[in-house]
């Protein structure tokens, strides 16, 4: 929720509210302005002539996207600014749950309690989104460690060291194969964890079932990491005196890093 999409999808939602709510205007109707504004500024910007078919289909998918909770959300906002006090201050724990649940951008709501002459409380709408980050940190920090309490993320200390080691950036063009195997990869780092290790950067250069949760970093990878919303594969990586059952798979920078367990032999950098 945040970069040049976020601010214009915050835009495109405060006119789709003030249309829907302050002017009656049907579901849709933002898109249809699409054709007017290709008319007005088309000279001026002729790529809105090319696109405006993309443009308008992107319009409608997010006008629609958002319409789908907006009449709850504005019932929402109607209850919970009703409930407001002699103070005219509107809850910050009410605000957050309006951003979290209904997908109103705090601006919007500020917007809308301005117009009943309310103000909103922005330390606690901030501390309620402070918290909710240190609880999704926490509960990465968990997922990644896979139970062990270890810490597996590969932060600028991680990715420096494994560009000062030559490590080249992990070649992932056959993730989207998914009905054979991958052969003849080389495993080019093992982290077991920052803070793991002497230099507290991680990097070892054998792992075993006594490392508990590790890392494993390849030339070339078949795994797809996490992105986007889109879950990571799990599968195994097998060489020839070992075996890692991977669980988890996050991309870090250029590195491809295949989290799991130790589950046969031992493996060292270098091997195939």
């Amino acid at each position: 929720n945040d970069g040049r999409g976020y601010v214009l999808r915050r835009v495109l939602r405060r006119a789709v509210r003030y249309g829907r709510q302050n002017l009656g205007a049907e579901l849709g109707f933002f898109a249809t302005l699409v054709p007017k504004l290709v008319e007005v500024m088309g000279k001026t910007f002729p790529e809105l002539i090319d696109k405006q078919d993309y443009i308008t289909a992107i319009i409608r998918d997010e006008e629609e996207s958002f319409s789908r909770t907006l009449d709850k959300g504005l019932q929402k906002f109607k209850e919970l600014a009703e409930k407001v006090g002699d103070d005219k201050v509107f809850s910050g724990e009410d605000a957050h749950f309006l951003y979290t649940s209904m997908g109103f951008p705090i601006d919007l709501t500020e917007l809308m309690a301005e117009e009943l002459e309310l103000t909103i409380d922005m330390a606690g709408f901030e501390a309620k989104m402070k918290e909710e980050q240190e609880l999704s940190a926490a509960a990465h920090v968990a997922k990644m460690a896979g139970g062990s309490g270890k810490d597996m993320r590969m932060v600028a200390e991680q990715t420096a060291a494994l560009v000062g080691k030559g490590v080249g950036a992990t070649d992932d063009k056959e993730k989207y194969v998914w009905n054979k195997e991958l052969e003849g990869c080389t495993i080019k780092a093992l982290f077991i964890g920052r803070n793991e290790t002497e230099d507290n950067i991680g990097f070892v250069d054998t792992i075993s079932p006594d490392s508990s949760t590790v890392g494993v970093i390849l030339d070339k990878t078949s795994f797809y990491a996490e992105a986007g919303g889109q879950i990571y594969d799990i599968g195994t990586i097998k060489t020839a005196s070992g075996t890692v059952t991977v669980e988890n798979v996050q991309l870090y920078g250029q590195f491809v890093l295949h989290i799991g367990q130790v589950t046969d032999g031992s493996l060292t950098v270098s091997e195939s």
